[in-house]
């Protein structure tokens, strides 16, 4: 597995939902469109200066870099979220 990164804004923040099979998510757009990201438990996440954050100071219209790596589960691919950096203007 190869990591990649994606650099973009907030869309939307997904909480959870176990009864409907709905996991925590990330939706990131840029100019080369939207990315959805499923939050493992125990994601890093920093601001610029890489100085932890929790996932609950994330909101719609910041600025993140996420970078994650593309797995395999029953033949379909999923992005892995490894780290979110919170970027500032």
């Amino acid at each position: 597995m190869q990591a990649q990164a994606f650099e973009g804004q907030v869309d939307s923040i997904i909480l959870p939902d176990p009864a409907k099979d709905i996991k925590h998510q990330i939706v990131v757009i840029n100019s080369r469109g939207k990315m959805n990201f499923v939050l493992p438990s125990g994601i890093s996440v920093y601001d610029q200066a890489l100085e932890p954050l929790t996932l609950k100071r994330i909101k719609a219209g910041d600025k993140v870099l996420v970078e994650y790596a593309i797995s395999k589960k029953d033949g379909l691919n999923f992005n892995r979220v490894i780290s979110i950096k919170v970027m500032t203007d």
